[in-house]
């Protein structure tokens, strides 16, 4: 039941309960003045209570703005490193995707170039036999 209680409120709850029992005493013994006296200092008792219990709870909720805060910014920075990971991931595979794609295109040019050589070659090969052949024709007419 004092759990959460400090020394101060438990001292300050104490005479508060002694007030109000003397108060009940004073009561049952008729004596008003010493009654009145002993519900009025039980009054500023549980006031001073209620000031002591106000300030522990805007201490406490300060606090716990406090830590929502501190908490809110380390999630706030887990997600943006999720983000972070994320981009990494996505441009690695984006990086993955465009090394296959230029080396596939790699392989078409020089594809394309042994192609072209061959198709120089077989060129060079015609143009030369072609030479051949008119060497030969102008051989045989003189």
């Amino acid at each position: 039941m004092t759990r959460g209680l400090s020394t101060k409120q438990i001292a300050v709850i104490g005479a508060y309960g002694i007030a109000l029992l003397a108060t009940l005493i004073a009561v049952l013994a008729g004596a008003w003045t010493v009654a009145a006296a002993a519900g009025i200092i039980s009054l500023g008792l549980l006031s001073v209570l209620l000031v002591f219990t106000l300030a522990a709870m805007t201490r406490i909720a300060s606090l716990t703005r406090q830590q929502v805060r501190e908490i809110h910014h380390q999630t706030r920075a887990g997600e943006e490193l999720g983000q972070l990971r994320r981009l990494e991931a996505d441009t690695a595979e984006r990086f993955k995707e465009l090394s296959g794609t230029l080396q596939g295109t790699e392989a078409r040019i020089e594809a394309a170039e042994r192609r072209l050589l061959a198709t120089f070659e077989a060129h060079r090969d015609h143009l030369e036999e072609d030479i051949a052949a008119l060497r030969k024709h102008l051989a045989g007419e003189r």
